[in-house]
């Protein structure tokens, strides 16, 4: 049973909790999550695909940090004697939530897919077999060798990660639900798939198109740490994300990501500002933000600044003066996507591109040299080919046919 209720929270946000409750009469169960869903109510809000600023970031530092690390192919038969020693573990998370519908045991039909992603994880796509045996005796200890298949009218498959530690093999993740190999993917590495980029490394595999807090899941466990009973926050309305807690974003709930792209005017050169780093190239900063309007570049390259100005001998109200200015030119450009590899159940991503062109060196662009701030160290480059792309989202709303033209520009 599901139930809803909506309340309008902000002009941005309209709250709502989603109450899911178990049918199973002996076990009944309650879980209430609080969403924030942003919605658009601003007619001249200025909005850009995520697709489209993926393949512009590309040469410019990519949109999110993310592995591209592959897994490596387990056979066959070496997957199956593994899997097959964690089906009572895996019948056990699925009679905790829905033993009512799934009282025969399930044992192992096909492992669809298997890779090692590391030396002590692996990750496996199966689909499940009913049995005509009771799942509660095989749980206990009877063997499971008897059993003879059943047909089931609601077939399962999982995804699951496992921890391999000596001989043993453990379930550390797993997501099981009603036609789940369909959304399997036939040509994708799910140890790519299955990687988080923060300090737990990887989530449970959750197929997109399946994530919905909607779509039943027969069983689900994330990894990650989840966040205390008391801990007030937004559940990620994206759906389930295979990992929960905070993971590598640095607060529950809602956490904007900015997409830092000032240009200057430097002579005759349009120069950009960029992250340092060993290799020379162009990569635009990308900075968690906590206060979008008094600072849209985040606390550290706002830190940054003030030093800078600092020692250029201006007055504490000449250094204010300067900020303010760089912040009021400041053009703030939402990027529509769904999931981002950074989002957990509890944490998720809203992503928006701030722009700044200092043409006449007004504010930031009266800087030539910028103090470093821990890891952070940014300074100006001349600005190519695919960084000019970016100077779109630096200047003021464009008319229509203007606006076309700005689009066909990306094609080249």
């Amino acid at each position: 049973m599901i139930s809803i209720t909506i309340n309008l929270f902000i002009i941005a946000f309209v709250n709502f909790q989603l109450c899911t409750c178990s049918t199973d009469n002996e076990n009944a169960a309650m879980k209430e999550m609080t969403f924030s869903v942003p919605i658009s109510m601003l007619q001249d809000e200025r909005e850009f695909d995520g697709k489209k600023l993926k393949k512009l970031l590309k040469p410019l530092g990519k949109l999110y940090n993310t592995s591209s690390d592959e897994g490596i192919p387990i056979n066959s038969t070496e997957a199956t004697l593994s899997v097959e020693k964690m089906m009572v573990e895996l019948n056990r998370l699925i009679q905790k939530e829905y033993s009512f519908l799934y009282k025969q045991y399930q044992k192992l039909k096909t492992v669809l897919q298997a890779e090692k992603c590391d030396s002590t994880t692996n990750v496996y796509a199966v689909t499940l077999q009913n049995t005509d045996c009771e799942s509660k005796l095989i749980i206990e200890g009877s063997p499971a060798t008897n059993c003879s298949d059943v047909e089931h009218h609601h077939p399962l498959s999982c995804s699951i990660l496992s921890k391999v530690a000596s001989a043993d093999e453990k379930i550390i993740g797993a997501y099981c639900s009603v036609g789940l190999e369909k959304s399997f993917p036939k040509k994708k590495s799910i140890c790519k798939l299955s990687r988080y980029p923060g300090e737990e490394k990887f989530k449970t595999f959750v197929p997109e198109e399946v994530s919905s807090w909607f779509h039943d899941a027969i069983v689900y466990v994330p990894t990650g740490n989840r966040p205390l009973s008391n801990s007030m926050h937004s559940n990620n309305y994206r759906g389930r994300q295979g990992i929960v807690g905070l993971g590598m974003l640095p607060h529950l709930g809602a956490v904007q990501m900015n997409v830092v792209t000032i240009f200057r005017k430097n002579g005759k050169t349009t120069e950009v500002l960029s992250l340092i780093n060993a290799n020379g190239s162009i990569e635009i900063p990308k900075v968690f933000v906590k206060n979008p309007i008094q600072k849209p570049f985040g606390d550290e390259i706002d830190h940054i600044l003030r030093e800078a100005f600092g020692t250029m001998k201006l007055s504490s109200s000449d250094i204010e003066d300067k900020l303010q200015k760089l912040y009021n030119a400041t053009i703030s450009t939402k990027v529509k996507h769904r999931a981002t590899p950074y989002d957990t159940d509890d944490a998720y991503v809203i992503t928006e591109v701030a722009g700044v062109f200092d043409e006449n060196k007004e504010h930031i662009g009266s800087i030539n040299t910028f103090p470093s701030d821990g890891k952070l160290q940014i300074g100006w480059k001349e600005a190519d080919k695919s960084a000019l792309r970016l100077k779109r989202f630096a200047k003021p709303p464009k008319g229509f046919f203007q606006h076309i033209f700005s689009e066909l520009q990306l094609l080249f």
